[in-house]
């Protein structure tokens, strides 16, 4: 068996390689408006469906849960409009949180 700080500086030097290729050559290619548009929409993209699969999910069964029983949901939801209200990231994470764990204490 793997130790697991070898394991994980293997993984770190394997991510570096890669993207220290990718920055060597960065300045040689031009990408067109849309694939470069692509791109710096792919990362949030992926992170809205992570946590949109984490709201929306019945833990136990997988089946969609949309209803006012879904704590996580309903964090979320919260969360989201604390958010654009406040317009300040860390200050919407802790109110948020503070939501969720309110409704999970009322539950």
């Amino acid at each position: 068996m793997i130790e697991p700080s070898v394991a994980i500086a293997a993984m770190a030097a394997s991510i570096l390689a890669v993207r220290s290729i990718a920055f060597a050559f960065a300045r040689r290619i031009v990408l067109p408006p849309l694939a470069r548009e692509a791109l710096e929409l792919a990362a949030p993209a992926i992170i809205a469906s992570l946590l949109a699969m984490g709201l929306v999910f019945d833990r136990q069964t997988g089946a969609v849960d949309l209803s006012l029983g879904n704590d996580y949901l309903i964090g979320g939801l919260l969360t989201v409009a604390i958010a654009y209200w406040l317009k300040n990231f860390t200050l919407a994470t802790l109110l948020g949180f503070a939501a969720f764990s309110a409704i999970r204490l009322l539950h």
